[in-house]
């Protein structure tokens, strides 16, 4: 992973589920210090941060809101159906077409299974696509075999998810992911933000990139129009051009962040310094534009979102 993007998920972990110090990966940590750097309360954990870290629809973890409530612990039936796309395969191979076609198979369950779905334009876009990508593009094997775009067969797929015993009875075993043996990684370039950018760009179904959610119980998705967004300055045409998708993401965790992390930190400003360090690098090595504050229509975000989308009402935010 390149040090742009480990840079900007390490800086979200601390901020969004941590005391800007260290992040528990689940939930709330006996070992974190609750009264860290004007903290309100306790850190809540990577696995407490939706719907901005830990978002709708995610590879193999259940949703927030869901029947099952379980956004922590691998959902096997999920794990499951991403195997099954490749068990009949004469070579398996999770590509990340495979991991792709996953998420399209996620993003129409969440919104058929969870009244409450929600994607925001850096929730759904970039932070919710990432975990596929990473999945293809990390997991892999370059072995000197397969040096170039590697292999993630189905027993490294197994081990990276904690998965045990044979195929006709796999179980998971909670806290036992590990990387393979005889595992080469990535040898000739690191997997940077400009390369998911363009690999959620290029393999994303049109449907998982829409902005919106549930609005009356399940499988009533609406949507929000791009051309309503940002004073107009996006739409379905250019949103997939250059850097437009991922430069749009970013600055709406920009916009959003201050309003979202006022009620867990007492000294906002150090915490948006922290925050904003980390994006203001990216965005400008990627040249992002300026854009107006986030809006849909000229109505505020937080607004506009609470009184639309029951989802995002109930988690008190999001971007």
């Amino acid at each position: 992973m390149a040090p742009d993007m480990s840079a900007l998920l390490t800086t979200l972990g601390v901020v969004l589920g941590g005391n800007l110090v260290a992040v528990s990966q689940g939930g709330w940590s006996k070992y974190m210090n609750n009264n860290l750097l004007g903290l309100f309360g306790t850190p809540r954990g990577l696995s407490g941060s939706h719907p901005f870290f830990e978002v709708d629809g995610s590879p193999t973890r259940g949703d927030l809101y869901d029947p099952i409530g379980d956004n922590n612990d691998m959902n096997m039936t999920y794990f499951m159906e991403l195997y099954n796309l490749q068990k009949d395969a004469e070579n398996p191979n999770y590509s990340i077409e495979v991991l792709y076609e996953h998420n399209k198979n996620r993003w129409h369950q969440t919104i058929a299974t969870n009244p409450y779905a929600w994607f925001g334009p850096a929730s759904g876009w970039l932070v919710r696509a990432s975990p596929y990508s990473f999945t293809a593009r990390l997991a892999a094997n370059r072995s000197a075999e397969h040096p170039d775009d590697g292999i993630l067969d189905k027993e490294m797929l197994k081990a990276f998810f904690s998965v045990y015993g044979p195929e006709e009875n796999m179980t998971y075993v909670v806290g036992h992911e590990r990387i393979p043996e005889n595992f080469y990684r990535r040898r000739y370039t690191d997997y940077g933000i400009a390369a998911n950018a363009l690999d959620i760009v290029t393999h994303s179904h049109p449907e998982v990139l829409s902005i919106g959610g549930n609005t009356n119980g399940v499988n009533t998705f609406v949507g929000i129009n791009f051309s309503d967004l940002a004073g107009g300055v996006l739409n379905g045409k250019n949103l997939l051009q250059g850097n437009n998708l991922v430069c749009f993401a970013l600055n709406a965790i920009k916009t959003v962040s201050p309003n979202a992390l006022s009620s867990l930190f007492a000294t906002l400003s150090s915490v948006t310094d922290v925050l904003f360090a980390a994006l203001e690098p990216i965005m400008g090595a990627m040249d992002c534009p300026v854009y107006k504050d986030l809006s849909v229509n000229g109505t505020n975000w937080l607004d506009y979102n609470k009184k639309m989308y029951p989802g995002f009402k109930k988690a008190g935010g999001g971007w």
